[in-house]
């Protein structure tokens, strides 16, 4: 008659377990400290790459508008922080004398001896300008009285019925000095960029009235980036010869990561 042994069950002692979880708390801690600075590292990376795209695009942005403004109406305050120009939607020549006297129609100068209400465009403008837009002739600066397109001088309405050959004017202008290119602008609206570093932020604001002080609330416009911690703008107005240079930087934080991207664009200033 066979008899069957009872089986011996083992398990793990108290020791043995702690021992394991011991080896196990020490190649953890090892593979953290290999895996934690790699993944520290991507998160710095794309935290970084962020910024730099939000400031890159917002300078971008600003330049592109810059390069389309009206010559000579660039102008900076706030220490640096609020920048505004005229926003220049197209222009062209205007006629400065007549081609013949047996003209038909009959050439329309734009008389500068006197108040004129229309006059020729050489060469035709893109588009029919709307009614209500503001023609500007010889724009020399931002900040005097004269010839500035803020103080509003050597600017006058688009009247209805105006055409892509013919600007009317409402009500009839005399403007100050001509061009010695014969040229002249049409402009829209105001533009201001406006940077609160304790607010975190730089906005676009546009659409408000022309006015011969420069904006300064910089809470108004829409939000373009936020995270700002510092930004500045420098524009050096050249000369006649010479095109202006705006130089602009813009700094932005999240967390530990901190950059500042600086551009610069050439405005073109001939009036």
């Amino acid at each position: 008659m066979n008899r069957r042994l009872p089986q011996i069950q083992r398990g793990f002692t108290l020791i043995e377990m702690i021992v394991v979880i011991v080896i196990t708390g020490i190649l953890a801690g090892v593979l953290s400290r290999f895996l934690s600075e790699p993944v520290r590292g991507y998160l710095q990376v794309a935290s970084r790459g962020v910024l730099v795209d939000q400031a890159d695009i917002s300078l971008r942005r600003i330049a592109t508008e810059v390069q389309r403004a009206l010559p000579n109406s660039l102008r900076v305050t706030c220490g640096g922080q609020c920048l505004e120009f005229l926003s220049s939607v197209d222009g062209g020549m205007y006629r400065a004398q007549v081609s013949s006297p047996l003209a038909i129609p009959p050439d329309d100068i734009l008389d500068f001896t006197t108040t004129d209400s229309s006059f020729d465009v050489l060469g035709g403008l893109r588009g029919v300008p709307v009614a209500g837009s503001q023609v500007v002739v010889y724009n020399l600066n931002a900040t005097s009285a004269s010839n500035n397109a803020y103080v509003g001088d050597n600017r006058a309405s688009v009247a209805a019925g105006s055409t892509i050959n013919r600007i009317a004017l409402t009500p009839a202008t005399k403007f100050p000095q001509p061009s010695a290119k014969q040229r002249f602008y049409l402009i829209d609206t105001p533009v201001s960029y406006l940077c609160n570093p304790a607010a975190g932020s730089l906005r676009r604001n546009a659409n408000y009235p022309i006015n011969a002080v420069q904006p300064t609330d910089t809470l108004q416009g829409v939000l373009l980036s936020d995270r700002v911690t510092a930004c500045n703008f420098v524009f050096d107005a050249g000369s006649a010869t010479r095109g202006g240079l705006l130089t602009m930087s813009l700094s932005l934080a999240d967390g530990d990561e901190r950059i500042t991207v600086l551009h610069q664009v050439h405005v073109f200033n001939a009036p």
